[in-house]
């Protein structure tokens, strides 16, 4: 069995007492495809810190046995993690490798290859990156770690989770002035997200990055339609996750989102099928097994495709 380190920021996050998000949308999903799996922890303030002992990462993975290590950088790639390519491939996992692209150039030099949820394979070849160092993928709904217990009732009509940067605020607001007033959930614990969320008719998910530059899929794209209708804002790409207005409601102005709405409170049909169609398309080809299962062949040439929903029903009762 091929054992994998998980290299992951500290407790702490945004000032909450909590591990990094990574941990909800990975953790569990590579022991279910056939790995030993150990998670480690640097601290949340960076390379910087005398806390952070590269000596010792060196030797406690080494010890391991450790065939791939998966880095999951906010800040910056430390110039020796390519020390461990003395006994293990190293990938970077990175979520904002659109607006944070140049960043996410430094990494290469360093690593086998950088893991992209947003990036794109021709911009990584114009700035001379060979292709077999960039593996795309996309957002991911992980069944050990999102789902909640118990049954909540929808006491919250539409709701928002998320940072608060100047566009979402005026959105907010326009909602709020045409008679809506979201829920906002931000800089919390993971666990009052979800239950949000499954309270909510509807939730919003706004797309604009947070430079506010273009659009980039959110981590939400992945979560909402697990627990209630999502509506969200166009984003290049949306198509690879559901069918606009078939899987989820798209809406370009706040006018077409209370418009929409309006239509599925009036037509309760079509707003349980919505759902329901969402929620499917999710657990169906959106799971961290299913993404994992689809890329781990460009790591682990050795690695061998698994019966995804033999795992989802066995392991989490999920029947598609």
């Amino acid at each position: 069995m091929k054992k994998v380190v998980w290299l992951l920021r500290e407790k702490g996050e945004n000032g909450r007492q909590e591990h990094s998000s990574a941990i909800n949308w990975w953790y569990g999903t590579l022991e279910a495809l056939g790995y030993e799996v150990v998670y480690k922890f640097f601290p949340d303030h960076g390379y910087s810190s005398s806390e952070f002992d590269m000596d010792g990462l060196y030797e406690d993975c080494k010890a391991f046995g450790a065939d791939i290590i998966l880095h999951v950088a906010y800040e910056k790639v430390h110039p020796e993690l390519k020390r461990l390519q003395d006994f293990a491939k190293v990938y970077v996992v990175q979520s904002d490798d659109d607006w944070r692209f140049d960043f996410a150039k430094e990494w290469i030099p360093h690593i086998d290859g950088n893991i992209g949820h947003a990036g794109k394979l021709e911009r990584y070849l114009e700035a001379g990156v060979p292709e077999e160092k960039f593996i795309p993928t996309k957002w991911c709904f992980n069944p050990n770690t999102m789902p909640l217990n118990g049954k909540f009732e929808k006491d919250i009509f539409l709701s928002h989770a998320g940072g608060l940067h100047a566009d979402r605020v005026q959105l907010l607001n326009e909602f709020q002035s045409k008679g809506l007033n979201p829920q906002c959930a931000t800089n919390c614990f993971y666990e009052e997200i979800k239950q949000l969320w499954a309270r909510s008719r509807y939730s919003l998910c706004f797309t604009k990055n947070s430079v506010l530059t273009g659009t980039q899929a959110k981590g939400r794209v992945s979560e909402i339609p697990y627990f209630t209708v999502m509506l969200s804002q166009w984003f290049d790409g949306i198509e690879e996750y559901y069918e606009p207005d078939k899987e989820f409601i798209l809406f370009e102005t706040v006018d077409e989102a209370i418009s929409k709405i309006k239509y599925y409170e009036e037509n309760q049909d079509e707003y349980l099928k919505i759902f329901q169609a969402g929620r499917k398309r999710l657990l169906s080809t959106g799971t961290s097994y299913h993404r994992w299962n689809n890329m781990m062949h460009r790591i682990d040439p050795d690695f061998k495709k698994v019966n995804v929903a033999k795992i989802l029903e066995e392991n989490h009762g999920i029947k598609i």
